[in-house]
């Protein structure tokens, strides 16, 4: 009976073994259709190794199917920057190097691992061929994630706008360049200025201030320029004439005062001279400020009936002072106010012209003792004279009497 029971034993463990053996796929790569990434996609920082990855081979019904000889597989990616690894089940175990990159399937194996890193941000495609096998490869997209933007824009200096001419009593309309603000991610992009280009700027300095912030949020230090209106066209201005004025005098005229300007304005002279706040006489070109006096002075004509013009300019706006010289006395004579008509001055009348009683005797000094006919000619040229100094003394006392008016 023993003998039975071990012939029974065999043939059971031989059943069994007839029963198991179809259930232990025999490595075959004529089998294998296409090469397959088991793993998800993954998304990586710049130069950091991957998880590992895993390339299977697979049948026509997608069922996992070993290879029959060792195979090499060929790894490529679309970044010309990718590096590939081998690896174990768990981590990298080999150094990187640069595609194509190949690993060989050990016989009777469906599975190879590999590592991937990138030094190029975005999404990049990996893809594994088989060589020397019709199979189809496998493809997988891995997105490379630069690190964290967090550096803010920095803004390019705007050199500040002078001397802009008012147009109206609010100003002037100001066009600007914003600056640029450069990014070590986004594009160069103009800055956010305040005021903005194309506004209003009053009388005077504004600062215009600028800023911006990029796509991750970070801001930039604001930078600033000025922007400075100004008028420097004055109120008109009018200097009185004179007519009459002895000859070959320096007459000077009557004083004006500079407004309606922002800033100091030029100012110059042709045919004399001109003094600001009382100062010296000049005539240098320079610059005047609002409240500021002038006044301009020449040398009469020598001939009778004769004119003599100062034109003074401030900014844009001129006037001429003229002088005319009298009728009566022929050429040379006069001796008339020296020191000028109209100045204004606090010194006493009887300190500025001569008196009338002065006059006669002088007269009846200059004559001889005449013929007749003599007598009649000196007669008419003193009287021309006397008439002269007359009119120049009128002059003088209208100019102090509105001299004094104004004090």
């Amino acid at each position: 009976m023993k003998p039975l029971k071990l012939c029974a034993s065999v043939t059971s463990l031989c059943a069994l073994f007839v029963c198991v053996a179809p259930f232990m796929a025999a490595a075959d790569s004529a089998l294998i259709t296409h090469l397959v990434f088991t793993n998800t996609p993954q998304t990586i920082q710049l130069d950091t190794a991957s998880a590992v990855m895993t390339t299977q081979t697979k049948n026509a019904t997608n069922v996992l199917e070993q290879v029959s000889a060792g195979t090499v597989l060929q790894y490529t990616s679309s970044s010309a920057t990718g590096q590939f690894s081998n690896a174990n089940s768990t981590s990298c175990s080999g150094s990187f190097s640069g595609a194509p990159f190949t690993l060989t399937m050990s016989t009777g194996s469906a599975n190879k691992n590999f590592c991937y890193r990138d030094s190029t941000s975005g999404t990049h495609t990996l893809t594994v061929t088989a060589e020397g096998q019709g199979w189809t490869a496998a493809t997988q997209d891995i997105v490379i994630s630069a690190p964290p933007d967090t550096t803010p824009p920095v803004i390019a200096a705007h050199d500040d706008i002078t001397e802009v001419e008012a147009t109206s009593d609010a100003g002037a309309v100001v066009a600007y360049t914003p600056p640029d603000a450069t990014d070590d991610v986004d594009a160069i992009a103009p800055a956010v200025c305040t005021p903005v280009s194309g506004a209003t700027f009053a009388l005077g300095a504004t600062q215009v201030t600028c800023a911006k912030t990029d796509a991750a949020g970070n801001s930039a230090t604001s930078t600033t320029f000025g922007v400075t209106v100004v008028d420097t066209v004055p109120a008109g201005f009018t200097f009185f004439d004179q007519s009459g004025v002895a000859f070959n005098s320096e007459i000077v005229s009557d004083t004006i005062v500079v407004s309606g300007i922002s800033t100091s304005t030029s100012i110059s002279v042709t045919g004399g001279e001109y003094a600001v706040n009382d100062g010296a006489y000049t005539s240098a070109s320079g610059t005047v400020a609002s409240g500021d006096s002038v006044s301009v002075r020449h040398t009469s004509s020598g001939n009778n009936n004769t004119d003599v013009s100062t034109t003074l300019t401030i900014g844009t706006v001129s006037d001429t002072f003229t002088t005319t010289t009298s009728t009566g006395g022929g050429s040379g004579g006069g001796g008339g106010h020296s020191g000028g008509v109209g100045k204004s001055t606090e010194t006493p009348l009887s300190a500025e012209t001569e008196t009338v009683p002065t006059v006669e005797p002088t007269i009846a000094a200059t004559m001889n003792t005449p013929t007749s006919g003599e007598a009649a000619a000196q007669i008419l040229a003193l009287r021309a004279q006397a008439l002269d100094l007359m009119y120049q003394w009128a002059l003088a006392i209208r100019a102090q009497i509105k001299a004094n008016s104004t004090v």
